[in-house]
């Protein structure tokens, strides 16, 4: 009876008073303003979602003091603890809400203040919630009605807080979807507007690409845009070189034909300039040229998995007056990209893409197709493709080399994270010819760091000497620490053998255009007195083209015509001539004919670099670049030769560093596919095999070698001991089964096989084995299935799609079945095209050296060159 006279009467004393009803409708319209940005308005960047921020933040900076007197007094029908608690809360409250506020206004991003704004958040609700359960104590007739409405603001709440993770996703193969794209040959065909390029705008984009300036301004992402001005996706387009190649094509093809390459290389500026793409409510500002932030932020999809540009971007909502360069529009939408970040950090941040190595894949592989040849499909680089087929993305079974399995992502290598826990976008890579065109030599020498960063090693290893008739070959390896104490003599010839491993870098090596670049290994001899006694690919200035008969790393593409294409006329090729690359964790030999002098200075010293330089110098004059073309030597190694007359040296490698050598030697002899030298692997692997024997690589490098003749017992034999020696080691599984399922033991190749298949779904060489063994057992249906996998984890595979055809023809499916074999067809290489290939290495005899499996170059004699 006395409360409720006390609630009636208006008294004046600190004991009746309670809240204003304007006070307590703007505290509720305070509330209800962040109930709505947490909960339906959490993603939007609009103007409804504006206006309650400038509601939400201009009334809290008006009801500080309002407040602060209302609290500061003793309100009828609260406890004290209640009304402490209150005032503490609602105090921290605001104390934290005018700072992010401070922040905010004077330049700074509330997103690296997350303590601030949770704090914020927290008391804010809290004190919101004492506050309602006050008022629903005085006024208990309108529970009933309040009742629901609190249980509305939880749910906005439960909505605000609510956390999305990303999951991923194993690809599917979309047979249709991948012959569409293949074959293509118009905008219709290919259901893009943006054809022949292979980017997509999404439907439901926003009206407008911010420009990456604008990401860079102060308060926002000013050290990864100083970053990004650096590097190689800033300059995509304003590179001489590329600009100059895409000036050819566009000659040669037509205008419209080069969107296709600036699909990558320009995509925003390529949507700005491609009518049919935008519609009259859309309008794309022309940003800065290249691959700027919103070009790969705003990628949501890159599920093609067929490189040449296939993404999708949605380009996001952005705040009001985004447009706007300067005065107080832009002032007003800084505010609120710096105040409210949430919602441009939901739509420009996308772990579950950003983080795969598929989002670089988009770009980073690459094919020429009908639309850009008028022939055929034609394999062009292909970071992504030699990633997830090697050790360092750890969904292979098996790899080219015997290095232990790890994963790791592009971004890991390119997209290194700092010291302070941020990203840095300064994407270094191998090409130090970019910041030095725009004299940006700081980076230049970054750049060439990196590139030297232990990626790479030169293995002087081993002089073979011939000996008699009927008799193995004698070798002297290492040379550094050779077995046996043998030694060579003065005057005599043999073979070297350098070994060049590809130890850490992700892909294969050199990776990007080897067309047009040079990459080779220089080898000198050295007397004691330093002089220079034979040598091969020493450059007599840096300009020089490389010297003939030089061990290098590139690419002969040839033309309809059969001649070589020497101006990265890529669209033009129809095969290869030559093509030279290590993948990742693989080795190759480097053969060199060397006949020691009969007097020297002792020591004599073999030294050898291996050297990069990222552009031809005839084609950098072609491009128009008459600045120098720096060097970078990658790796370098020196060994002093074992001679007679230097005595005996110590072995000073322990057994398994030792066994590590011989077996990658053994690796670079089975490294060329048409003839690998089995009986020289073996040997280096019994030898590994002899220095460690409970290491299971030489076991597997040595069973490799019997199935390359193919010897299927003794390749058995050597995968079985593997398998005993280590267990869980999935290439010993993996070649176990291939032999299986070669003697026809399908039962025991499928218990091998089917374990790994779901350890390694992306696996397309281990799914394709394990599909062909399921069709030789007669299960089309699962053999069909698993020839999909193989084609979802590498579409480009022609054995899978033309398998996979077979199994169709078997399940009676017959429009899959000729879709199947037209795929194949157009991915195979067109036999005509390869009957180019003899008569052009006839008329050039030094490609003819060089395309040899293991070419032999002489170590020539520097006074006989005089």
């Amino acid at each position: 009876m006395e409360a409720r006279e006390t609630l009636r009467s208006p008294d004046n004393t600190e004991e009746g008073q309670r809240p204003s009803h304007w006070l307590t409708g703007s505290l509720a319209l305070l509330t209800l303003s962040a109930c709505y940005l947490l909960g339906p308005g959490r993603a939007s960047m609009g103007w409804v979602a504006a206006a309650m921020v400038f509601l939400h933040t201009g009334l809290g900076l008006l009801l500080v003091v309002p407040i602060g007197f209302a609290l500061g007094r003793r309100w009828a029908g609260t406890n004290p603890v209640g009304l402490a608690l209150l005032r503490v809360f609602s105090g921290v409250c605001a104390l934290t809400g005018i700072t992010l506020t401070a922040w905010a206004a004077q330049g700074h991003s509330i997103a690296h203040e997350r303590l601030v704004w949770t704090t914020h958040l927290v008391t804010g609700f809290l004190a919101a919630a004492l506050l309602l359960g006050w008022f629903v104590r005085r006024c208990r007739p309108a529970l009933r009605l309040l009742s629901p409405v609190s249980l509305l603001l939880l749910g906005f709440l439960g909505l605000g807080t609510l956390g999305l993770g990303g999951a991923v996703v194993l690809p599917h193969y979309d047979g249709a979807a991948y012959y569409r794209d293949l074959t293509a040959t118009n905008a219709a065909q290919a259901e893009n507007p943006l054809f022949p390029a292979g980017v997509r705008l999404a439907a439901e984009s926003g009206t407008a690409a911010a420009s990456s300036s604008s990401c860079g301004r102060a308060g926002c992402h000013e050290a990864a845009h100083r970053e990004w001005l650096e590097s190689g996706h800033a300059l995509a387009a304003s590179d001489v070189a590329y600009r100059k190649v895409a000036a050819e094509f566009a000659a040669h093809s037509g205008q419209n034909a080069a969107q296709w390459c600036a699909g990558c290389h320009d995509p925003l500026t390529l949507m700005q300039t491609a009518k049919p793409v935008v519609t009259p409510s859309q309008s794309i500002p022309s940003p800065e040229t290249g691959v700027g932030c919103v070009a790969c932020h705003a990628i949501t999809d890159v599920s093609a998995r067929t490189g040449n540009g296939h993404f999708t971007l949605t380009l996001p909502q952005n705040y009001p007056f985004a447009e706007a360069e300067t005065g107080w529009k832009r002032r007003m939408h800084d505010f609120l990209v710096r105040v409210r970040p949430a919602p441009h950090q939901a739509a420009y941040r996308k772990p579950a893409i950003h983080a795969t190595a598929e989002f670089c894949g988009a770009c980073h592989r690459q094919s020429f197709n009908v639309a850009q040849n008028g022939y055929q499909f034609v394999h062009g680089p292909d970071e992504w493709g030699t990633w997830q087929a090697g050790p360092f993305s750890g969904r292979t079974a098996r790899t080219a080399g015997l290095t232990t399995q790890s994963s790791r992502t592009c971004q890991e290598c390119h997209f290194r994270r700092l010291t302070s826990g941020k990203i840095s976008h300064a994407s270094p890579g191998a090409n130090s010819w970019l910041p030095t065109a725009v004299g940006d030599i700081e980076r230049a020498n970054r750049v060439e760091q990196f590139a030297r960063a232990s990626h790479l090693s030169v293995n002087i290893f081993a002089f073979r000497r011939a000996v008699g008739v009927g008799q193995d070959e004698a070798w002297i390896a290492p040379l550094d620490a050779p077995t046996g104490g043998m030694t060579l003599r003065a005057g005599e010839t043999g073979l070297l053998d350098i070994v060049v491993t590809n130890r850490n870098v992700g892909h294969e090596f050199p990776a990007g255009y080897l067309d047009i670049k040079d990459v080779w290994l220089e080898v000198t001899l050295r007397d004691g007195a330093g002089s220079v006694i034979a040598e091969s690919g020493l450059l007599s200035r840096d300009d020089s083209p490389l010297p003939r008969q030089t061990h290098a790393y590139r690419l002969v593409p040839l033309g309809r015509d059969g001649q070589a294409l020497i101006h990265h006329e890529l669209t033009r090729q129809v095969t290869t001539a030559i093509r030279r690359a290590i993948p990742p964790g693989g080795s190759d030999i480097a053969r060199y004919r060397l006949t020691l002098p009969q007097k020297f200075v002792a020591p004599l010293t073999v030294q050898a670099r291996l050297r990069s330089r990222p552009l031809r110098p005839d084609f950098a004059r072609f491009a128009g670049i008459d600045s120098p073309i720096a060097i970078t030597t990658l790796a370098e190694s020196h060994v002093a030769l074992p001679l007679t007359l230097a005595g005996k040296r110590a072995n000073a490698n322990s057994g398994e560093e030792m066994a590590q050598r011989f077996a990658a030697y053994g690796v670079g002899l089975l490294a060329p596919k048409e003839a690998p030298e089995a009986a020289r692997a073996r040997r280096a692997f019994l030898i590994a095999q002899r220095l460690a024997p409970q290491r299971p690589e030489a076991f597997l490098g040595l069973g490799r070698a019997y199935l390359a003749e193919p010897a299927l017992l003794a390749a058995r034999s050597q995968f079985a001991t593997a398998l005993r020696l280590a267990p869980d080691s999935p290439a010993a599984q993996a070649d176990l089964a291939v032999v299986y399922s070669k003697q026809g033991d399908y039962d025991h190749a499928l218990r091998l096989f089917s374990p790994l298949a779901v350890r390694f779904p992306q696996d397309s060489a281990l799914q394709f084995d394990l599909g062909l063994t399921l069709f030789r057992s007669g299960s089309y249906v699962a053999a069909a299935e698993a020839f999909q996998r193989s084609l979802a984890a590498d579409p480009d595979n022609a054995a899978a799609h033309f398998q996979l055809k077979q199994c169709y023809q078997h399940l009676r499916r017959v429009p899959e079945a000729r879709r199947e074999e037209a795929i194949g067809q157009y991915l195979a290489e067109d036999r005509l095209a390869s009957l180019l290939v003899p008569p052009y290495l006839r008329t050039h005899p030094d490609d003819r050296q060089d395309a040899q499996p293991i070419p032999e170059y002489p170590l020539r004699s520097v006074r006989s060159q005089r």
